[in-house]
């Protein structure tokens, strides 16, 4: 790995009695020397100066490597907040440049859970917080899936967010959070006034219709491996539909209608 940096001035160390690894970086092709520096940056802190300076001196700030990645892009997955600060403070960062799969910076930093780098991201005012990549997921669907709650709460706080986009499969932020139980976010995202729970995916199934049929999976396997201790569980399901009964009312105001029946929007646990 080591001999990607040799026989090319443009990738001269700034310390050549060092060996600098780029690690899983060595798949992607044709970076820049900026680029090189924020991937060590984490195990070489003394490359800061040199970062400083190339961002000063680059002819083109929004450089992509043959994989899309920019500066930008690679110091937000890295959650390098300093270097992010610093390439954002130069006059032609283009914070919304996507890389061949379509990922943005703000995607990245949030399915990281990168909230410093994603606060600094948000701050940008050309920031285009819905972008959405090759798969339709958004920065907010990334944060709820993972249950980094304190991105979500932030995107969340966007005035242009819209929590109700969907991916290619017609799942939303909420229908992630949700599903993958991360209850504080499915709080965040249903207390936000444009949430809508009656959404439904490519197979007509709304987010309770998902939960549903997870609980039902569970069960069905449940009871083949453990008939006997069958009513055991399901008497512990019956606790589990009370306590999210509860919590929705005290939680939310969102209302799902069906055949006449307004029923209060309960959550998976």
């Amino acid at each position: 790995m080591g001999s990607m940096l040799k026989g090319e001035s443009i990738y001269a160390n700034p310390d050549h009695n060092k060996e600098y690894q780029l690690a899983h970086y060595t798949k992607l092709t044709n970076i820049t020397l900026l680029m090189k520096w924020i991937i060590l940056y984490k195990k070489h802190p003394e490359l800061l100066p040199n970062i400083k300076e190339l961002i000063k001196t680059t002819n083109d700030i929004n450089n992509q490597c043959s994989e899309g990645f920019t500066a930008l892009m690679l110091a937000s997955i890295k959650g390098h907040k300093v270097v992010v600060r610093l390439l954002l403070e130069h006059s032609d960062i283009n914070v919304n440049l996507q890389n061949v799969f379509r990922y943005t910076a703000l995607i990245l930093a949030s399915s990281y859970g990168h909230d410093a780098v994603v606060r600094l991201l948000l701050e940008h005012p050309d920031i285009n917080v819905n972008l959405q990549n090759n798969y339709g997921y958004t920065a907010l669907m990334y944060a709820s899936m993972y249950g980094h709650e304190a991105v979500v709460r932030l995107l969340l706080e966007h005035p242009d967010i819209n929590v109700n986009l969907q991916n290619y499969c017609k799942d939303s932020a909420l229908s992630h959070a949700s599903i993958d139980g991360h209850v504080v976010v499915v709080r965040l995202l249903l207390e936000h006034p444009t949430t809508d729970p009656t959404l439904q995916d490519i197979y007509g199934l709304t987010v309770l219709g998902h939960i549903m049929n997870e609980k039902l999976r569970i069960l069905c396997e449940y009871s083949i491996y453990e008939w006997d201790n069958k009513q055991q569980l399901i008497e512990r399901e019956k606790e589990d539909l009370m306590e999210r009964i509860d919590f929705s009312i005290k939680y939310f105001h969102k209302v799902v209608r069906l055949s006449n029946t307004t029923l209060y929007f309960c959550l998976y646990k």
